[in-house]
């Protein structure tokens, strides 16, 4: 609140408050499952929080808001990104080879990519790991064998209602929020691992 200058702890604002359930607010997980009530809450609680329950940005450390999703699924939403995705994985696939500058700018000016059909007719995506989720500031370790640690800017919708065959109308309905989420690769290993046809590890 106030320009980010400051942090409502909302469990403590319930506790003060009266009328929530303190355990809603234990966890973004534990929001997010507990629904609409909540949530309506959590924004009262935020638009006038009692000032024992206040505190100075300065002093908390700002975790990741999901420290462990239920489960991360990872897209490739539009077709620019996936030539930007073809044109990286055949460069780094021809350094490791040993190729020279003329092939490298071959392949930064090439303009045709085989996108595959199935791209234009239903979301593709990876389920990435979701026990090594990084908050704000924290440093990621490259993995000792990694000669080509890559990172993309990304940002992620949070599902918070569940739901099943859910129709493009609707599906924005079962949105909670989004966030930042910066999708960190080996890409040499991923390269290696991808010849074994069963996408990135």
């Amino acid at each position: 609140i106030e320009g980010d200058s400051k942090v409502v702890d909302l469990c403590r604002a319930a506790q003060l408050g009266g009328g929530s359930d303190p355990a809603a607010f234990t966890s973004m997980i534990a929001l997010i499952e507990a629904g609409e009530k909540a949530w309506d809450a959590a924004r009262s609680l935020t638009a006038n929080p009692p000032v024992e329950a206040v505190l100075d940005s300065i002093q908390c450390k700002l975790l990741s808001p999901l420290p462990m999703p239920t489960q991360v699924r990872d897209f490739l939403c539009f077709e620019g990104h996936l030539i930007g995705a073809f044109r990286g994985v055949a460069k780094l696939a021809a350094k490791l080879a040993g190729a020279g500058e003329d092939e490298l700018k071959e392949i930064d000016t090439r303009e045709e990519w085989a996108i595959p059909e199935i791209w234009y007719e239903q979301p593709l995506y990876y389920i990435a790991g979701r026990t090594e989720i990084a908050g704000h500031d924290d440093i990621i370790q490259r993995p000792s064998y990694c000669r080509y640690f890559d990172y993309e800017l990304e940002f992620a919708a949070v599902i918070g209602k569940p739901g099943r065959d859910i129709s493009s109308q609707e599906a924005r309905g079962h949105i909670f929020g989004y966030t930042i989420y910066n999708d960190w690769s080996a890409r040499d290993e991923q390269i290696k691992a991808m010849r074994g046809m069963l996408g990135p590890g």
